[in-house]
């Protein structure tokens, strides 16, 4: 893993977490920094509701911790 330098970069990781063409995709895609921390919001469209989610990216080192 490398560094997150901007939000593109956090938004980039989320999206290639979804890459079935077929799939769910992200939307209402939200973004902060928080320290060293990217903060990621996001809604999914599932069969019968929205779920969002949450994910955490250490800025240096590019790690992903998903919260919800």
């Amino acid at each position: 893993m490398s560094s997150v330098e901007d939000a593109r970069d956090a938004v980039a990781m989320i999206r290639s977490l979804y890459t079935n063409p077929l799939g769910p995709h992200p939307f209402n895609i939200q973004t902060r920094k928080q320290g060293y921390t990217w903060i990621i919001t996001y809604d999914i469209q599932t069969a019968f509701n929205i779920e969002g989610h949450e994910v955490h990216i250490n800025a240096i080192t590019g790690n992903m911790l998903r919260i919800s």
